[in-house]
């Protein structure tokens, strides 16, 4: 377990610390290698309030949108793409071709669908073999349940709006 403790100044909200980790390993999306996640713990302690400690599973990976003009064919050696522009998505180096589904609330009253019910939809977009699921950003934010379940199950998350 690494711990640092952060010294805010007065005026100051915000913090970057740099974590190191030995050799992570890769969080892969669904059908390309396994999904690594790590426990972070983070805990705030104001001097006039009650402490706050948030804890998630993140994951590493090196996520890339790959564009370059495919008129000229010096440009596209080496790449993936047709028609007049390469627009592909990379993830650690590779080459991913996104197979999922648009995801919309699931409920019309925020509420009535459980987490549970939202991992169940993530469960099940992965045996279907699905890796992304376009998240519809004019409608409500999802639990977060359903992201961590993305991030268990190989899901990466595009957002539109």
């Amino acid at each position: 377990m690494v711990q640092a403790q952060v010294q805010l100044q007065p005026g100051r909200n915000d913090v970057q610390l740099e974590l190191w980790a030995l050799a992570p390993q890769l969080w892969w999306p669904n059908g390309m290698g396994a999904q690594a996640l790590y426990d972070l713990e983070v805990r705030f302690e104001p001097a006039a309030a009650a402490p706050t400690l948030d804890r998630r599973r993140i994951g590493f990976r090196v996520f890339s949108l790959v564009t370059a003009n495919d008129t000229a064919p010096a440009a596209v050696a080496g790449r993936n793409g047709s028609g007049n522009h390469t627009f592909l998505f990379r993830v650690n180096g590779m080459p991913v071709v996104a197979r999922g589904a648009n995801m919309i609330p699931m409920e019309e009253l925020e509420g009535r669908a459980s987490a549970q019910a939202h991992r169940r939809l993530v469960r099940y977009a992965a045996a279907a073999g699905m890796n992304t699921l376009r998240l519809w950003a004019g409608g409500v934010w999802q639990y977060s349940a359903w992201y961590d379940a993305c991030d268990e199950y190989g899901i990466m998350i595009y957002v539109s709006g």
